[in-house]
């Protein structure tokens, strides 16, 4: 489904979940005050002042990510100003895990996390441990899809 060393943009659809995302948390915050007469101001202020900024911000890094799959790794590049690159071997991956909601189902949309054995990824707070992953790439379903079985496949096609 993807050429070998050819880098590749997120696709339109994952943008547009993106921002439907953000639209969506900002007007359910904005219902604590539905049955006060101050709803729709507070709709417009949460919108004016979180939602905007939240969303141009992770619609520009959406936009900004790109991913290329050469041979047995898989190189990621993201972020708004300053850019950062993370390559990882097929190889070392452990779990891949492609995960679909209701409004990535609308959108044609699912999540692809992969970990590797790193160390970087474990992440110690007062709840525990927890791990985050090496990569996450928000992908049209069919890909992603295939994507998993590429890499459970071990790098072969």
């Amino acid at each position: 489904m993807f050429n070998q060393k050819e880098t590749y943009k997120l696709p339109p659809a994952a943008n547009m979940y993106v921002v439907a995302k953000v639209i969506l948390m900002v007007t359910l915050i904005s219902l604590i005050f539905f049955f006060s007469k101050i709803w729709f101001s507070m709709w417009t202020f949460l919108v004016i002042f979180f939602g905007l900024p939240i969303g141009i911000f992770v619609l520009l890094r959406s936009i900004r990510t790109s991913f290329s799959i050469d041979g047995n790794k898989i190189a990621m590049n993201w972020g708004i100003i300053t850019r950062n690159s993370r390559t990882v071997l097929i190889e070392n991956v452990q779990n891949v895990n492609v995960e679909t909601g209701l409004l990535m189902r609308i959108f044609g949309v699912s999540v692809l996390r992969f970990w590797t054995a790193s160390q970087s990824q474990i992440v110690i707070d007062k709840n525990g441990a927890s791990t985050k992953p090496d990569g996450l790439l928000v992908l049209a379903s069919e890909d992603a899809q295939w994507l998993n079985e590429y890499i459970a496949n071990n790098g072969q096609a």
